[in-house]
């Protein structure tokens, strides 16, 4: 797996939950996709999880951890 492109691409997913969670359900429908490349997989997994996290406590909107820590 090549990390700077997982890093990229949960970059661009996460910009995109940001301008509208409602994107959630498309990117859901794309997991389930068996072309992904695992990448991309696991940047769309991981962005996901860390949206619900923030929604539970109450705090969509605010930065991700990917974008805390890069």
């Amino acid at each position: 797996m090549d990390n700077a492109v997982y890093v990229k691409l949960k970059g661009i997913v996460i910009q995109d939950l940001l301008k509208d969670p409602h994107r959630a359900q498309f990117h859901e429908r794309e997991l389930k996709t068996e072309d992904l490349t695992p990448e991309y997989r696991r940047a769309v997994e991981e962005a996901l999880a860390e949206l619900r996290a923030a929604q539970r406590e109450g705090r969509a909107g605010v930065p991700l951890a990917d974008e805390r820590s890069s």
